[in-house]
């Protein structure tokens, strides 16, 4: 070709050379960007959806959030006779324990925990938090919970022990101070467990110290 036709491929070089200049060094240039269209509506059904909050009644069942956490304790705080079904329910089909718990405080303080036997088998949950709640729970229900917590002080698990050591503080009354009497006179007590016990034996000889001492 002639010179005029050398210059078309001169150009050519030029721009490919800047091109390659532009870039960083020892990498190639980078390709120009493509616009990626949004998703289509069929795209769009197909997408997973966010995790749902299951509900059970009227009660957040499984809490997906702090605020779902505090929407069940308030939902449960403020439930009345009327909702215990809803509150059984919740205390029996949660996967929660946070869920477990604030239907079992629910029941307690409605008076139909300690006579519920179905519920009741819930302190031999594989779960450890949820038979920790149902001792704690079983601390409002008074002296007909006295002797399920005596089983479970005297059960293995020591923070189901402390718990329902704490429990029979609260509900004090001779059942109650009996039964820690029968706690600690078991062989495998810790120095910590032995100083709960005292201090509950105390609590429940003098109903009035738990509040003059605010607990």
């Amino acid at each position: 070709m002639g010179p005029r036709g050398s210059i078309p491929v001169a150009m050519v070089a030029i721009v490919l050379a800047a091109a390659w200049t532009a870039a960083e060094p020892g990498q190639p240039p980078a390709p120009s960007p493509v616009a990626t269209p949004p998703p289509t509506a069929a795209v769009a059904d197909r997408l997973p959806p966010p995790p749902a909050t299951r509900t059970s009644g009227a009660f957040v069942a499984e809490p997906q959030s702090m605020a779902d956490v505090h929407r069940l304790r308030e939902q449960t705080a403020a439930a009345t006779a009327d909702a215990l079904p809803d509150l059984r329910t919740l205390a029996l089909t949660a996967r929660d324990p946070i869920a477990v718990g604030c239907a079992l405080e629910a029941l307690a303080r409605l008076g139909a925990l300690p006579g519920d036997q179905q519920v009741a088998a819930l302190a031999h949950d594989p779960r450890p938090r949820v038979r920790q709640q149902f001792a704690l729970a079983l601390g409002q229900c008074g002296e007909a919970a006295v002797p399920r917590l005596l089983a479970m002080g005297n059960g293995d698990d020591a923070a189901v022990r402390s718990l329902a050591i704490l429990a029979l503080g609260r509900i004090g009354g001779r059942d109650a101070l009996a039964a820690l009497a029968t706690i600690a006179q078991a062989d495998d007590l810790d120095v910590p467990t032995r100083a709960r016990l005292q201090a509950a034996r105390q609590r429940a000889a003098d109903p009035g110290l738990g509040r003059r001492i605010g607990r």
